[in-house]
Parts: C-alpha cells; structure tokens; sequence
C-alpha cells in the first residue's frame, strides 16, 4: 500500500521530550524516567484540582509553573552550556555538571522556602486565600480551603458519616 503523505513533505516528531540514556545501564534508565517526573507531578496537580477542587491544590500547581517559569529565566540569564552534545554516557546521565545540579538544588530550595513564606505568611495572612474561595467563581466550582482542617481524612470521614445518617432517615 502506498503511502498517503506527499513525497515533498518533511514530517517531524511529535516529542514532549527526548530523554537518551544508556540502554543496558539500569540506573540510567532509572534516572531518564526520573527526568519524566515534573510531567507526572504536573498530571497528578490536574487529578487532584478536578477531582478534591481544593485550594491548596491550585496553590501547589501555581507554585510548579512559577518555579518552572523562574528556572527557564535563570537559564536564560546564566547561559551555561551542558556538559557535552552527547547526553547519556556512563552510570549516569550527564546532563549537567555537578556544579549545575547544586546550584540547581540550591535555587529549588530557596524558591521552595520563599514561596511557602509567600502563600502561608504573607498571602494566606492577608486573607486572599478566604477571598478566593469566596469568590462567586470558586463557589460555583466548589472550590475549598481545606488547610485549616487540622485532620482532612477525619473531617471527610465525619461529613459521609453525617450524609449516610441523613440519607438513612429519609430512606
């Protein structure tokens, strides 16, 4: 059977990302699917977003695209090359140096900690969070603040409990 795709058309691969590693090497292969993680994280904010509709999820979320954000403008203004055109030789990757990989955690960690000051001790204090779970939008939506439950499996627990009762006595 012929092919349906004109001769003078160049097609290109459809890739979120084109992880290399060494086939045989499993802590390479670990690794290159530990790379994958952020899409997977990214995935399961989604997941809990639609199905808990809760803020702190959204929080969470907005704080990944921020710090993916932030991460894309360091490297923009640091400008350092990778290692070697090569990726994927030996026991690990070889993506970064080992210089990057610290200074990478070291970014990760202050951004972590300054982002967590920011929504807890500056935002949340200031009341934004009970505004926007207050907001007609957020009511439609459902949308909840569960972060001051001191126990939300109980609390949850608790709320089918007290469904399951009334559903009795109207049964």
């Amino acid at each position: 059977m012929a092919s349906k795709i004109p001769p003078h058309h160049t097609l290109t691969s459809l890739s979120i990302t084109h992880v290399q590693f060494v086939q045989n090497d499993i802590l390479s292969k670990l690794l290159a699917y530990v790379t994958l993680s952020p899409l997977a994280i990214l995935c399961g904010y989604v997941g809990a977003i639609l199905t808990g509709r809760d803020l702190k999820a959204v929080v969470m979320l907005g704080g990944q695209l921020l710090n993916e954000v932030v991460n894309q403008m360091l490297k923009r203004l640091v400008k350092q090359a990778r290692p070697t055109e090569y990726l994927g030789d030996g026991v690990h990757l070889y993506y970064h140096t080992w210089q990057q990989v610290v200074a990478g955690t070291v970014c990760g960690f202050v951004f972590a900690v300054a982002y967590y000051f920011l929504v807890n001790r500056v935002l949340r204090a200031k009341g934004l969070m009970d505004w926007i779970v207050d907001h007609p939008w957020a009511c439609l939506a459902h949308v909840r603040d569960t972060d001051a439950v001191e126990d939300v499996n109980k609390f949850d627990w608790e709320m089918w409990r007290q469904w399951k009762a009334q559903k009795s006595k109207v049964e």
